[in-house]
This record gives C-alpha cells, structure tokens and sequence, in this order.
C-alpha cells in the first residue's frame, strides 16, 4: 500500500508540514509539539526537513526514531503514519493525546475523524484549530484540503491563498493549490501554482513531475516527457516518475516506449514499489483488448503484495481485475477476483471494522454490478439496498460513499436500459470518475441524445491517466466517436 499509493502519501505530505517550536505557539503563532525530550524534538525537526523537501519516504524513519525517544510523542506517532500511510500509528496517535497542547489534539483528533470517515467532524476540529491559530499555514492547507473534500472548493481555495500570504515560502501550500485546479480542470492556474512550487524547491524531482503531471493532462505530451525527464535527472530513483513517463509516452501513441519506461522502473523498483509499474503495464493490455495478458501483469503484482503483506494492494490488484474482467464481459473470472479481493480484506490484521465494512461494500457493489450484467435486476438492487442500509446506520459518513450507492443504481438501471432513471442516479454519483462518464454518455446514448453522449465521451477520450477506469472506458470512447462522428454532426 505505503508505495503503490505513492499520490495518497504525496496527498498527506501537502497537508502536513510545518515547523514546530516548544511552547503551545511560538511568537509567529505556528503549532508546538509536546514532547519533553530534546532528542525525540531533534529527529522530529529532521523528518520536517525531510517533508519540507518532499521526501516522506525519508521521513518517516525519523518520525519513528522520535516516537522510540518518547514513547508518548503523540505527533511523531500522527507523522510517521502520514509518512507511511500507516494507519495503525495514525491510530495510535489519537490515544495519546491527552496532555498535547489543544491545536495539536484538534489537529490529530480531525485525521482520527477522516479515518472513521466522518468528514465533517473532521472539518468541525480543524476549524477549531485553525480559529486557535490563524497564522498557522499548515493548519490552513489541512482545512483548506478537507473544504475540498466537502465539496466547498471555493472556501479551499481561499484558504490556500491565505496559506500562501502567511508564508509565501511554504512549499505545501503552492503544491495544493495546484492540486486543487488540476481536479477541477483548470490547467492554466495548476500550471500557474506548479511553477511556483518549483521555484521554491529548484533542486527537488517532485515539482517537476507535477508540472509534468500538468502538461500531460493539458495533452502536451512532449513538454510532460520533458519534465518528467528532468525530475528523474535530479532522481533517478523516483519510481512513480517513469510510471508518469510511460504514460505520456502511451497516450501520445507510443505504446512500446511506455513499456519500456515501465520495464525501466520495475529494473530500480524494489518489493512494494513494483506493483505499480506492473499494474501501468496491465493497463495497456486492457486498452488494447488484452485481457489475459493483462491478468499476468496483474497477478504479478498481488503475488508481490503477498509476500511483503501489503493488504490493501492485495485487495485492490483483484478488485481491478475482477473489474477488467467484468467489463469484458468474462463474468465467471470476475466473480472470483472479486471474492478473492474481499477475503484478502478478511485476512489483514491491521484492518479496523469501517475498514472491513468497506470492503464488504464494495464485494456488494462487485456483485450488484456482475448480477446486472447477467440479468438479475431484482437482485442486484439487493446488493444496492445493503449500502443504502449502511449508510443510514453509519449516519453521517463519507459523500463518497453515498455517490457508490448512485453509482451501483444507476449502473442496474442502465443495464436494464431504463436510461432516464439511469441518468439520474449517475448524475449524483461522482461525476469526476471516467468511468461514470462512460455511463452517462451510454445513458445519453441511449437516450438518443447523441450531442449529450459525445461530450462525455469527448472528455472521456481526452483523459491523460493510467488507471483501471481509464483502459475500460477510453477505448470505448474512442470506438464511439469514430463511429458516430458523422451521425453527432449530421444532427446538430
């Protein structure tokens, strides 16, 4: 999990760094530590310094030295977690808590809250921290990033500008703020933020990839290839770098030198580091109709999983490709991908109960899902029916969890061909996802809205990303609007 989800660690990295002095807040009004010893204060302040330069990785072994030196260093426990995406330390920072000045219980009490996936309270204690300590940009950029999660993107984007006023010098802020345009899909001010963010750390690869990142999704896969050249000059090492660069290189057209990137990552890539690249490898096979190839690639990378007892990517390599599998129509090999991805779930010893219950949710949204494919409308309505149940018990949980419910809805209605309905329940599901815009584009298609359908699969075409949504939805798009560019034009 720690590797495969390089853009989660690189996520929690944006929200958390910043300096920490003694007291509950310095004279510029910044977020103390509580810790009475120098030494574990000592090899916190370096994992900082490791985080200000974008480099968890290197981190976390510092936050975990820190918390040996005090055992009850409750934000050297929070740290190293985020560093590692362990969710155990993070957990475990939220039982410490008792004794830590009251930004620092707010703070770490509003990362518990995300965990147990209760957004909202989340929100309620950084807004508390934050109203404690105005000046703190980190305390900012963490609000700033749960408004975004929330959905209040224009209250995100004032705090990171107000982030960046405190401290013009505080790289994470940049690096958000242009995280925050690139979802919404305004490339120009990414790009704008990106740049910024390099100027403030010249000699560091991440800024680079992320400009790179940007160029890709502008579709200038020549300027992305440049940049992600560079960054891997300045670090070779950067796995997730030629994973990028393949992906360019593969969208650009250039299959073979996208596979040679991956290759050339998997020769550095060590353990946990190397089901990505095998999965980015997966991907093209299932864009080009390749299933069983990419099934290879696939399996390769849970067998690593295995081995190093990484759960969640155990889970999640057989839940893509159950899903690859789906929507090829191979509905028996999906069924047992699916199974096996759950009791994968099952068998993890760090999972909590939301944890597990997650991931029931999902095996019932893979089952709905296949039960539709196959006919049995009644049934998989069942399936959807036991997430709708949860999400009432769960009272206030996730809204993306609730936009699942819509998704699974909308996929039995459109498989019923009841488009109208259809459209309705993929409308409040997420939208953002490729492969919900394949389905409302197959609900305006069905329709007869074919202006309607082109849009979607417009986007749907343009889309610069390697993921499981990607190689199933794309293609198709392609093969629509190769089809139907006379008839779309013809009726305008």
């Amino acid at each position: 999990m720690r590797r495969f989800t390089l853009a989660l660690s690189f996520l929690f990295f944006l929200l958390c760094h910043s300096e920490f002095p003694a007291l509950a807040a310095d004279e510029r009004g910044k977020m103390t530590m509580t810790t009475q010893s120098e030494k574990a204060r000592s090899l916190f302040e370096q994992g900082l310094a490791k985080y200000d330069q974008a480099r968890p990785r290197e981190a976390a072994p510092l936050f975990q030295q820190a918390f040996e030196a005090d055992p009850k260093f409750a934000l050297a426990y929070l740290f190293h977690g985020l560093a590692g995406d362990s969710v155990p330390h993070m957990r475990k920072a939220a039982e410490m808590v008792e004794g830590v000045s009251e930004p620092e219980r707010l703070f770490i009490l509003g990362w518990k809250a995300q965990l147990d996936s209760q957004l909202l309270k989340a929100v309620e204690h950084m807004e508390g921290a934050v109203k404690l300590l105005p000046t703190d940009a980190r305390l900012r950029v963490r609000l700033a990033q749960l408004y975004n999660a929330t959905n209040r993107r224009a209250e995100a984007v004032a705090e990171f500008k107000r982030a960046i006023e405190i401290d013009p010098k505080f790289a994470p802020a940049q690096s958000a703020l242009g995280l925050i345009h690139a979802t919404r899909g305004e490339l120009p001010q990414a790009l704008a933020a990106r740049e910024a963010y390099a100027r403030l750390l010249p000699d560091e690869a991440e800024p680079y990839q992320l400009i790179a990142h940007t160029y890709q999704q502008m579709q200038q896969f020549d300027k992305a290839v440049e940049y992600y050249t560079r960054a891997l000059k300045i670090n070779p090492d950067y796995i997730n770098v030629y994973r990028r660069r393949g992906d360019a290189k593969f969208f650009a057209g250039d299959v073979a030198g996208a596979r040679a990137d991956y290759r050339a990552g998997l020769e550095r890539a060590k353990g946990a580091d190397r089901p990505g690249l095998l999965f980015a490898t997966a991907f093209t096979h299932v864009h080009q109709g390749e299933i069983d190839e990419a099934a290879k690639y696939y399996e390769q990378a849970i067998t690593i999983a295995e081995a190093e007892r990484e759960w969640v990517m155990i889970s999640s390599g057989w839940d893509a490709l159950g899903r690859s599998y789906l929507e090829a129509g191979r509905l028996v090999e999906a069924a047992n991908a699916y199974r096996k991805g759950f009791e994968a779930s099952r068998r993890s010893p760090d999972y909590s109960e939301t944890d597990k219950l997650l991931w029931e949710g999902r095996y019932r949204h893979a089952r709905g899902r296949i039960l539709a494919k196959i006919g049995e409308f009644d049934a998989a309505m069942q399936q959807a029916e036991w997430i709708r149940a949860e999400l009432e018990k769960a009272g206030n949980p996730n809204p993306a969890y609730t936009k699942s419910y819509h998704y699974l809805v909308g996929y039995i209605l459109l498989e019923k061909r009841d488009f109208k309905a259809a459209l309705e329940h993929l409308k409040q599901a997420n939208t953002d996802d490729i492969f919900i815009k394949l389905m409302i584009a197959r609900a305006h298609d069905g329709l007869g809205d074919h202006a309607g359908a082109e849009k979607f699969m417009k986007e749907i075409a343009g889309y610069t990303l390697g993921s499981v949504p990607s190689s199933i939805a794309r293609p198709e798009a392609l093969r629509w609007l190769k089809e139907n560019s006379k008839a779309v034009t013809s009726s305008k």
